[in-house]
């Protein structure tokens, strides 16, 4: 409470044309100041102030000298000139100091009924040298207006093109610098920084719709902020309530935790747990309120992951925190998909041991593409016929290529698979082909066997027939004869 004297004359029983003096005083000016009614529930706090009004920039606000010189619409009624938002006193314990910056606030004039007050809340939340902000303390924002509020997008009927950038432009003496460059900020800008910055923003809303107001914009806004305060507050035609708004706002931040995470990923599932000290058995809620004054409070966070495969990013950092106050809990998380052997530095890419040509995981060389082999020697950049040599008579249907050399099926052999280890095809037919094995292409014949005479008679056709080499061809012949 603040006391001023303002007439304190003697006693005096009067005279010609006067009236006696029975009392003393005669005037006295009581004020209530929140610092009072704060003491009683917390003695370590600080004021700040700052006004805002909108972008002075048409159709927001007439640009005509005469209005910009009487924005009130009249010389006999002193307005400040248009601004967009003004920090005048930074957060202070010294109350005479915020009072005298309260004394200077005046009223100020807009074109439309929507005001740009949520520049001012940027700034109020991302200038935090500037403003004064206290490490470790809790952070509030009494956000009193009685009107609806511009945000990202309605610059543009000014022309203003360019996003907010959430940062701080504030000049020596106090003025958003950038309220006719940038446009307004949007409502997840104004909550994603008042997460990471820590601010719990009351919102009282006066004049005659404050009602409408609250219900429409600032109720649904309230509750996306952090913090437990799930509502506007309405301020009463004489103003009386602010204090009675500040203390039981206060009051719920103060009794209220309430746990928050950043950086989760989709495929990741978290669960949060409490019995908010009560000693009951551990229910699911990030959230626990009434609290008294050093209270412990301990939080079960569970983690679950959705992923069947492993991830390319094996590892992630997740935050923790509790709205409105500044600690943080860092949290790295890793998938543990892998054996040791499979992960640096036991895993070595483009290892010696694979000829720098592969993966080498526990024990086995994982060959780059194009190579292959039990510590990737062997190069499979070309066709088989190549890997094997083109002219070396390669026969796919009699075995596979495998590092440059012919691994033959059991029935064939030969550096080309072009000879059968058996004569049984001799035995079982009467017509047998021999074949150069020399390296060059075979030239490939018919042999008919004429059983009845001693002789033997041959006559080369064009087919394609089994192959045999030339020694299996003569016990055919031996036979035969």
């Amino acid at each position: 409470m603040i006391y001023v004297c303002l007439q304190n004359k003697e006693f005096s029983d009067g005279g010609p044309g006067l009236d006696p003096i029975q009392i003393k005083p005669q005037r006295i000016k009581i004020g209530l100041v929140p610092t009072n009614e704060i003491s009683n529930i917390t003695t370590d706090f600080r004021f700040g102030l700052g006004t805002a009004m909108d972008k002075v920039v048409s159709p927001f606000v007439r640009r005509d000298p005469k209005y910009l010189l009487y924005p009130c619409g009249t010389r006999h009624i002193y307005c400040d000139h248009p601004y967009s938002f003004l920090h005048r006193q930074s957060l202070t314990a010294d109350t005479d100091a915020f009072k005298a910056a309260l004394g200077k606030v005046n009223r100020t004039g807009s074109q439309d009924l929507v005001e740009g007050l949520f520049d001012g809340l940027m700034q109020v939340m991302v200038c935090g040298d500037k403003i004064g902000w206290r490490r470790k303390a809790r952070r509030m924002v009494v956000y009193a207006t009685d009107v609806n509020f511009h945000q990202a997008g309605d610059g543009r009927m000014a022309g203003i093109l360019e996003p907010n950038d959430g940062l701080c432009h504030l000049d020596e003496k106090g003025y958003y610098t950038k309220a006719e460059i940038q446009d307004y900020p949007s409502v997840g800008q104004i909550i994603q920084k008042a997460r990471e910055n820590n601010i719990n923003v009351i919102f009282v809303i006066g004049g005659k719709e404050r009602t409408i107001m609250r219900s429409n914009y600032y109720d649904g806004l309230a509750r996306h902020l952090p913090g437990n305060i799930h509502n506007a507050s309405a301020l009463s035609n004489d103003s009386k309530n602010i204090l009675d708004i500040i203390r039981e706002n206060y009051r719920k931040l103060r009794e209220a935790v309430k746990l928050s995470t950043d950086g989760i990923p989709k495929e990741l599932v978290l669960r949060i747990y409490s019995n908010c000290g009560t000693g009951r058995i551990l229910e699911k809620t990030n959230m626990c309120e009434k609290l008294s004054f050093d209270t412990r409070v301990n939080f079960t966070i569970a983690f679950e992951s959705k992923l069947t495969t492993c991830p390319s990013q094996r590892s992630f950092n997740m935050t923790i925190f509790s709205e409105g106050l500044e600690d943080r809990v860092q949290i790295e998380v890793e998938h543990q998909c892998d054996c040791d052997c499979q992960r640096e530095p036991e895993a070595e890419p483009n290892s010696t041991k694979c000829n720098q040509r592969g993966m080498y995981e526990c024990g086995v060389c994982h060959c780059n593409e194009g190579w292959s082999g039990d510590s990737c020697q062997c190069d499979q950049r070309g066709t088989e016929a190549e890997a094997c040599g083109t002219e070396a008579g390669y026969r796919p249907a009699h075995g596979n290529c495998s590092c440059g050399k012919c691994v033959c099926t059991s029935e064939f052999s030969g550096i080309a698979c072009d000879c059968l280890k058996s004569d049984k095809m001799c035995r079982d037919y009467n017509r047998v082909s021999t074949s150069r094995v020399d390296g060059r292409r075979p030239k490939t014949s018919v042999i008919f066997i004429n059983f009845t005479q001693s002789a033997l008679a041959t006559e080369s056709v064009s087919v394609e027939s089994a192959v045999v080499t030339q020694d299996s061809v003569e016990r055919c012949v031996t036979n035969v004869l």
